[in-house]
């Protein structure tokens, strides 16, 4: 890809379905901060190029610093989002995943924060392969 890639939640919080709920009923765990898996990510992710996001509402600015993936090694990132004329200097892309029994997995693709326009696709672990399966309203969110 021919973009920067920056996590919009640098805490690194990860959300896990319930085994033993029905498909539509899910709880947000955090993984331990002490677990090797999220220590590692935390680790990636902070030894990456460092920029910096400015969000202004009406109320406040706010300065905050970011870890990104660079596209190209050149200058430092910084990202305004101006919401009190509704300009922004970047674009985003949001992937929801949830996990479903009998190996499928759901993604939501949400362009520009247009929930109204999410696209969902549907995949399924089947012979050592991800395959794509129709999308059907049980997996919606």
């Amino acid at each position: 890809m021919n973009k920067n890639i920056i996590l919009s939640n640098q805490n690194l919080t990860f959300i896990k379905p319930k085994q033993n709920e029905d498909k539509k009923s899910y709880y947000k765990k955090s993984f331990n901060k002490k677990n090797r898996h999220y220590v590692s990510l935390k680790r990636f992710f902070q030894k990456q190029k460092q920029g910096n996001y400015t969000l202004v509402t009406s109320v406040k600015r706010d300065e905050i610093d970011m870890c990104y993936l660079p596209y190209e090694n050149n200058g430092n990132l910084h990202l305004i989002n101006d919401e009190t004329n509704n300009n922004k200097n970047f674009n985003t892309l949001k992937l929801e995943f949830f996990n479903y029994p009998n190996k499928i997995v759901k993604i939501g693709f949400v362009y520009n924060s247009d929930y109204e326009n999410k696209i969902y696709k549907t995949y399924q672990y089947q012979n050592k392969n991800w395959v794509e399966i129709p999308t059907i309203d049980e997996y919606k969110f």
